[in-house]
């Protein structure tokens, strides 16, 4: 059996699922890799008898990025890691803002003590970047004109 992740929300720089026996590992490169969406790409990980044959197929099929792409790309890997930290940094601090607030039925954010599956996305990741949801006791424009409150 293969086992293939997507890791676009978790980033390279948060998880590296090949660390931990995945076989193919598949990255969105218009969101977080590339960070300006101005470009469309997608990456794919893996042992290089895994990789091959998407490469032989990419080559038939022209699915190959083009050369502007390609810097772009570069262009937002030069700032990924700043990003990701920053983003690691207000995704946890408005998870805990959202936790305490009294609007706020329920906050599920990987980096959170109250997550159900706290501790392992920590064994497993470096920070949990923006991904969250939250449950609501009021309507969220009620809880929008308490902001700071």
């Amino acid at each position: 059996m293969t086992v293939i992740s997507d890791s676009t929300f978790a980033t390279p720089y948060n998880q590296r699922p090949l660390e931990f026996g995945v076989d193919l590992v598949i990255h969105s490169a218009t969101k977080y890799l590339g960070g300006h969406n101005d470009l469309m790409a997608g990456v794919v990980l893996g042992r290089k008898e895994l990789i091959e044959p998407i490469r032989e197929y990419l080559k038939i099929t022209g699915g190959v990025i083009d050369p502007h792409s390609s810097y772009l790309l570069i262009r937002g890997l030069k700032t990924f890691e700043l990003r990701m930290k920053q983003q690691n940094q207000s995704g946890q601090a408005l998870a805990e803002y959202l936790e305490a607030h009294p609007a706020v039925r329920r906050v599920y954010y990987p980096g959170l003590g109250s997550h159900p599956t706290t501790p392992s996305p920590s064994d497993r990741c470096e920070g949990s970047a923006a991904w969250s949801a939250s449950s609501w006791k009021r309507t969220p424009t009620t809880f929008i004109g308490s902001w700071g409150t």
